[in-house]
């Protein structure tokens, strides 16, 4: 949870804690989740991703990965969700989200970084099973992301999203095959611990993870196999945290 060193004049001027995000970004949610969970105040700064706002010079200086969410806490930046959440539970106060034990701290340490690898994932299922259905790209656009700024691996990303060929069905059948290898590995979890990931009481790895699962059923992707990870998500989605953030969450 490191402090990235941002040369951003507009960040290193804000005080308090300031969240640049995205309403549909689940890297967002998974912040707000958090925020939320622990009683953070927190000022709203809504990316426009649709229509480029992420990759504007004046936003790339905060994030030069050019993606959101980025926290601002006092002038200092904390870059990549999984790092801010541990970053807002060890600064403020409100509930542990992080259990006491080292071997504990382990396992959902682990969890933490299953679910950072599934990013890639996530955002190929969501753009092939939800944003397909409202959102066209085009080689204009693609070029102009390029253009601007944006990382490689973005743009080739993009690139054989708006292609829509053989290397954009390689990505969605790779994501299918991978996805389906971390939700087994959750389901066994919730075997043994019978309610949540993080262990006898909600933590980082239930915020972590439930983003993930949540946006899997908005796609429509099939979870029949998963029946106690089913259970643990309707127990989070209904919690008045993940209410706030997401299912309720209205961007200002």
């Amino acid at each position: 949870m490191a402090v990235y060193p941002s040369r951003s004049a507009e960040a290193a001027a804000l005080k308090g804690v300031h969240l640049y995000h995205f309403v549909m970004s689940n890297c967002s949610q998974r912040v707000r989740i958090a925020l939320e969970a622990k009683g953070v105040p927190w000022e709203s700064h809504h990316v426009d991703l649709p229509g480029g706002a992420h990759l504007t010079p004046g936003y790339l200086e905060i994030n030069p990965n050019g993606v959101v969410p980025s926290l601002v806490h006092d002038g200092k930046v904390v870059l990549e969700s999984n790092d801010i959440i541990a970053y807002i539970d060890a600064t403020f106060d409100g509930p542990q989200l992080m259990p006491s034990g080292d071997d504990d701290r382990t396992v959902v340490q682990g969890l933490i970084e299953l679910a950072s690898g599934a990013q890639a994932s996530i955002k190929a299922l969501s753009h092939e099973l939800l944003f397909k259905r409202v959102r066209k790209v085009s080689a204009a656009d693609v070029d102009g992301m390029a253009t601007a700024g944006a990382p490689a691996s973005l743009v080739d990303f993009m690139r054989d999203y708006s292609e829509d060929g053989a290397a954009w069905a390689d990505r969605v059948a790779r994501a299918r095959a991978d996805m389906d290898e971390r939700l087994g590995q959750l389901e066994g979890r919730l075997m043994l611990t019978g309610r949540w990931l993080s262990g006898p009481a909600f933590g980082l790895a239930d915020i972590s993870w439930v983003v993930n699962v949540f946006r899997l059923q908005q796609c429509g992707y099939d979870l029949d196999a998963y029946s106690r990870l089913n259970v643990w998500c309707r127990a989070v989605t209904a919690m008045p945290a993940f209410k706030r953030a997401v299912s309720e969450y209205r961007p200002t």
